[in-house]
This record gives C-alpha cells, structure tokens and sequence, in this order.
C-alpha cells in the first residue's frame, strides 16, 4: 500500500490511556535496554491493530477475527512502517456473502519484517470463491522470541516481578473492567487511519450501532487480563473471533482459561496457553464468581457466532449476546520467583 506511518509518543500514550499494561518491556526504557532492546516495544496490541487497519476497505460489513498474528521483531517508537495486504481466500457464506482472509504485513522503514496476521472481513456481496498461494518463506520467523529467550542470564539477573503463579486448568476472574469511551476510540481508529463509517457517522447510526473496531475490542479484552498474568515479554496470538458487537462506552470485563504451561522455555521464562475471553454489559467478577461455566467454552475449538449462541442458550444463558471477543494466544512471561520452604 501507499501509506506510510511513523509512530509518536503521543500515540503510544492514547493508546496506554485505553489499554492497561505495567510489563517493563512495554513501559520501561532501561529495562528494555537491559535486554539489548534500544527502548520499550511498541505493545503487541497497538502493532497489530495498525497491521490490520485498513483505510480502503469501507464496503466492509464486519471484521470477524484474527489469527496467526506474530511479533516478528520489534517496533519502536520514531518507527516508519509500511503495509502490504494479500488476500488469501474467498469463500461465499450460506447467505452469498464473502468472507475475506487477508494476510496483513508490516515492514520498518529498513526493510525488516515486523509484524504479520491474517485478518478476516466478511463483504455484504457474493465473490466466486478462490483459494491462492504465496510465497511465506520466512513468515514464521521469531526472531524477536528468541533474543529474548537469549537473555536469560540478564533475566536472572534483574530477578521476576511476575506475581502469582498459575497452573493448567485455572479460571482467572478478572477484577479490572472499564468501557472504551466514543471519543478515544474514535481518536484511536482516526490515527490508526480507519474511515468506516460505522466507526464515526453519528448522523447515520446511534451510539449503540456504532462498532468499536475489532483489534481494539482485542486490545481491550487482553489489556483487563495484563495485571494477573504479570509480567510478559512476548504473545502470539494463535486465533481470535468477535461473536458480538462491542459499542462505545460499553463495560468490558474478562476471564482467562489457562489450557497449558511450558514452565521451562529458556532460563526463568515460561510459556503460557490462554484462552481469553471478553464480557461486556456485566460486572464480571461480580456476576460470575463461584458460578460454574461449561467446560467447553474454554477447551474447544472456538465456536462460530450462531453456535456459540446455541450452546449459551443451554448452558449459561444469561452470557448470550454478552460475549464479544474469544482470544487463544500464547504469552511467556518470566517465571514468578520461587521462595524455599523449609521444614
């Protein structure tokens, strides 16, 4: 594409301000130089939602999810990058509309590969399906993952600040819940160069028909799980979907699945596979504490919207047209400190 973006501070601080996150390597600027990083990263969320903003795509009906999103290497502040779109896959759904699989890339201003995910749009108009390649040779490159994984010795060095421990099969109730107001995230969708009207027309839709866009309705739903899985260094989201519109203004709150945990990826880092998922219109963890959720909503293939639908009707009704965002992802994190006990 033709854009090219050079980020500010004062986008990074719009975005802080939306998006809660106290991990040093997004917040701190000696602790990322410690790691051999020139200052703090530009945060995963922020990243992908550029990758995946699209000034060109206003005959769009909905975003539908992400997936395969990878950090390949990091993005700094001062940082100029460049946007290449590929579109992967047509397929018509049962009601002749196209859903659209898009390979979203972004490049530094010296050519280094920073960012890549695949991004969904359905299209309120019937295409004729198609399936095509490229060449992805280097796409699944983690460089950044594995500096960090290097840095070991350093890690041990600076000792963990991650504060609790978790185990397979743990459901997180998270406390934090807050609403993404109309004017920042119109704010937000304007610097990340998005003009869909459903993000702005006030004229056309109420404030209850206007969309949150899709990657903020994910930065928001990971950011009220940052403070219990403190402190990440790296994530890598294997999948997301939005069930569920998210307006301006709407209470979000969250709940995290842990499906599995690598304690000993290198040194003191674990990984972590999570399932995410976000609420709005509830007090979550006053609505949901101490009541039983299905399994299956945690431990299954993200389910498609009419399905999932279908199954809260069944198991947990008053969940229905209340979940926006399911996200699998992974995130390692320093290991939390471990204290000997002695008899």
């Amino acid at each position: 594409m033709p854009y090219e973006l050079t980020i500010s501070t004062s986008f990074r601080d719009l975005w802080q301000a939306a998006f809660y996150c106290h991990d040093r390597i997004n917040t701190s600027t000696p602790f990322a130089r410690l790691l051999g990083l020139q200052e703090q990263v530009v945060p995963f969320g922020l990243i992908l939602f550029l990758a995946g903003s699209m000034s060109h795509a206003d005959q769009a009906k909905i975003q539908t999810g992400f997936k395969n999103a990878i950090y390949h290497w990091p993005a700094f502040i001062g940082d100029t990058f460049k946007k290449k779109f590929v579109i992967k896959s047509i397929r018509l759904t049962k009601n002749q509309e196209s859903m659209y699989d898009i390979e979203c890339i972004i490049h530094n201003q010296r050519g280094q590969k920073i960012f890549t995910c695949t991004k969904t749009m359905l299209f309120p108009y019937p295409c004729p399906p198609s399936q095509m390649t490229y060449d992805q040779s280097g796409y699944m490159k983690k460089d950044f993952l594995n500096h960090l994984t290097n840095q070991s010795e350093v890690l041990q060095t600076l000792g963990s600040k991650t504060i609790s421990s978790v185990r397979p099969e743990q459901l997180i109730i998270h406390t934090l819940s807050r609403p993404l107001s109309q004017g920042h995230m119109m704010s937000l969708a304007t610097l990340g160069r998005l003009t869909h009207e459903r993000h702005f027309n006030t004229l056309k839709y109420k404030n209850d028909e206007l969309y949150v866009p899709g990657a903020l309705v994910l930065a928001m739903t990971l950011s009220l799980a940052s403070r219990d899985l403190h402190e990440v260094l790296f994530e890598e989201l294997i999948e997301c979907t939005f069930p569920n519109h998210l307006s301006p203004d709407d209470i979000v709150g969250s709940i995290s699945y842990v499906s599995s945990l690598n304690e000993h990826v290198s040194g003191d880092i674990e990984c972590l596979t999570i399932r995410t998922i976000g609420i709005k219109k509830m007090d979550v963890p006053v609505q949901l504490l101490g009541k039983p959720l299905p399994l299956e909503l945690f431990t299954t293939k993200i389910m498609k919207p009419s399905i999932l639908e279908d199954f809260l009707k069944k198991n947990r009704p008053e969940l229905c047209k209340h979940i926006v965002c399911i996200a699998d992802r992974k995130i390692y994190r320093q290991a939390p400190k471990q204290t000997p006990f002695l008899l």
